[in-house]
């Protein structure tokens, strides 16, 4: 299992620039949990701008992945994290089409969803009529589908034997391959 979100593709509603700093979406992507404690100093974190209405972030995974828990960090400290809600999506990344997953009332700085979801490229965090949303990190912890390997997802397993999916980084069929099938990858036909 690995970040699958960490230095994606992230945008937000509105950037913060504050303290000679640009709280851009990508901050919340790339990581680094260290700074919650001072994100003035730290310069890890994203934020919006402070006004009040609808704030969003969302990272494109950019290949589905199978998801097993999302975990969204704020900052050590305050209150920039209540209210907000978490959607999860495929095919669009507009947040109004994903599912919603949950809405958190808490004050709480750190929230771990522990999820189940086959085929998911786009996590949103919104937080409607506040004055801001902080992020100082999401992870997304997941791995290829069934059927495909690599880094990016983007390689197709062999015929691996009795059905087995392949290893989810190296391709490799740890079971051996199925009859008239052979190589590493169980991809040369006998």
């Amino acid at each position: 299992m690995r970040n699958v979100a960490e230095h994606k593709n992230a945008v937000q509603s509105s950037t913060l620039f504050y303290k000679n700093f640009t709280w851009s979406a990508d901050k919340a992507v790339d990581g680094n949990k260290d700074g919650r404690s001072s994100p003035d100093t730290s310069k890890t974190c994203s934020a919006t701008l402070y006004a009040n209405g609808d704030h969003t972030w969302e990272v494109d995974i950019t290949y589905p992945v199978h998801v097993n828990s999302i975990t969204v960090y704020g900052r050590s400290y305050g209150d920039q994290l209540s209210g907000f809600q978490l959607f999860i999506g495929n095919v669009s990344n507009s947040w109004s089409s994903g599912r919603l997953l949950n809405v958190i009332s808490s004050a709480d700085n750190i929230h771990t969803f522990q999820a189940n979801y086959s085929l998911v490229r786009f996590i949103s965090v919104v937080r409607r009529n506040k004055e801001i949303l902080l992020l100082c990190e999401i992870e997304v912890n997941g791995e290829c589908p069934d059927g495909a390997y690599s880094e990016s997802c983007n390689q197709t397993c062999g015929i691996c034997y009795g059905g087995q999916p392949c290893n989810k980084s190296t391709g490799e069929c740890l079971e051996g391959c199925n009859k008239g099938w052979s190589g590493i990858h169980c991809d040369q036909g006998s």
